[in-house]
């Protein structure tokens, strides 16, 4: 099975980015209070990908500079 073949099979469904709405620009420290009222999760995806494939349909920059991979 080669690479081709594994992005063929893979299945997902998610909205269109147009579906989601704008966020308010706030900091950290204002959004923690409510982190610990509630059942709180987040999750980072930083792929460091020579091109996109179908999965990052969202919010996604390909070529980053190699300085930023530790």
């Amino acid at each position: 099975m080669n690479n081709n073949d594994i992005y063929r099979q893979y299945m997902y469904s998610y909205p269109h980015k147009t579906a989601y709405r704008e966020l308010e620009n706030v900091s950290f420290s204002e959004v923690k209070p409510r982190i610990y009222e509630h059942d709180t999760h987040l999750y980072v995806h930083m792929p460091f990908c020579q091109s996109r494939c179908g999965f990052c349909n969202l919010f996604t920059c390909t070529g980053a500079d190699n300085t930023f991979i530790d």
